[in-house]
Protein backbone atom coordinates (compact mmCIF):
# COMPACT_ATOMS: atom_id res chain seq x y z
CA UNK A 1 0.00 0.00 0.00
CA UNK A 2 1.12 3.84 -0.33
CA UNK A 3 1.18 6.61 1.49
CA UNK A 4 -0.50 9.26 1.11
CA UNK A 5 1.19 12.35 -0.54
CA UNK A 6 1.07 16.04 -0.19
CA UNK A 7 0.35 18.72 -2.89
CA UNK A 8 -2.40 19.34 -5.56
CA UNK A 9 -4.58 15.85 -6.18
CA UNK A 10 -5.38 16.10 -10.31
CA UNK A 11 -6.56 12.59 -10.94
CA UNK A 12 -8.73 11.85 -8.11
CA UNK A 13 -6.16 10.06 -6.16
CA UNK A 14 -7.69 9.33 -2.53
CA UNK A 15 -4.90 9.15 -0.82
CA UNK A 16 -3.96 12.59 -1.88
CA UNK A 17 -4.04 15.13 1.21
CA UNK A 18 -5.14 18.75 -0.12
CA UNK A 19 -2.64 21.52 1.04
CA UNK A 20 -5.98 23.33 1.73
CA UNK A 21 -6.79 20.88 4.01
CA UNK A 22 -3.28 20.66 5.63
CA UNK A 23 -3.74 24.37 5.99
CA UNK A 24 -6.52 24.38 7.35
CA UNK A 25 -5.66 21.58 10.10
CA UNK A 26 -2.78 23.72 10.73
CA UNK A 27 -5.12 26.85 11.33
CA UNK A 28 -7.76 25.31 13.66
CA UNK A 29 -5.08 24.19 16.14
CA UNK A 30 -2.39 26.70 16.22
CA UNK A 31 -3.21 28.68 19.21
CA UNK A 32 -3.31 25.61 20.87
CA UNK A 33 -0.24 24.62 19.69
CA UNK A 34 1.61 27.74 21.07
CA UNK A 35 0.66 27.19 23.95
CA UNK A 36 0.89 23.78 25.18
CA UNK A 37 4.81 23.98 23.45
CA UNK A 38 5.65 25.94 25.82
CA UNK A 39 9.16 28.47 25.45
CA UNK A 40 11.71 26.15 26.92
CA UNK A 41 14.49 24.91 24.24
CA UNK A 42 14.75 21.09 25.30
CA UNK A 43 15.56 20.30 21.50
CA UNK A 44 18.97 22.49 22.29
CA UNK A 45 21.33 19.31 22.58
CA UNK A 46 20.06 18.05 19.36
CA UNK A 47 19.95 21.32 17.57
CA UNK A 48 23.55 21.76 18.70
CA UNK A 49 24.71 18.41 17.52
CA UNK A 50 23.56 19.37 13.97
CA UNK A 51 24.48 23.02 14.19
CA UNK A 52 28.51 22.16 14.57
CA UNK A 53 28.21 21.42 10.94
CA UNK A 54 26.87 24.63 10.20
CA UNK A 55 30.14 26.97 9.14
CA UNK A 56 29.88 30.08 10.46
CA UNK A 57 28.20 32.54 7.91
CA UNK A 58 26.76 29.42 6.01
CA UNK A 59 22.64 29.31 6.10
CA UNK A 60 20.18 27.42 7.98
CA UNK A 61 16.62 26.68 6.95
CA UNK A 62 14.37 26.63 9.26
CA UNK A 63 11.29 24.36 8.17
CA UNK A 64 9.70 24.41 11.62
CA UNK A 65 5.79 24.16 12.55
CA UNK A 66 4.80 26.31 15.23
CA UNK A 67 5.17 29.88 16.03
CA UNK A 68 9.11 30.80 15.53
CA UNK A 69 9.98 29.73 19.73
CA UNK A 70 11.80 28.23 21.04
CA UNK A 71 14.03 26.89 18.08
CA UNK A 72 14.14 30.32 15.27
CA UNK A 73 14.75 32.02 18.35
CA UNK A 74 17.93 30.13 19.59
CA UNK A 75 18.43 30.20 15.94
CA UNK A 76 18.49 34.21 15.45
CA UNK A 77 20.47 34.74 19.11
CA UNK A 78 23.58 32.39 17.90
CA UNK A 79 23.84 34.84 15.12
CA UNK A 80 26.52 32.91 13.26
CA UNK A 81 24.51 31.83 10.55
CA UNK A 82 21.80 33.36 7.56
CA UNK A 83 18.19 32.02 8.68
CA UNK A 84 16.23 31.47 6.16
CA UNK A 85 12.73 31.14 7.59
CA UNK A 86 9.73 29.01 5.85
Amino acid sequence: MNPPHFGRDRGGDPRCIYDGAVIDLYERHAREYDRDRGRSLQERAWLDRILIRVLPGGTVLDLGCGMGEPIARYLIHRAEWQIDRL
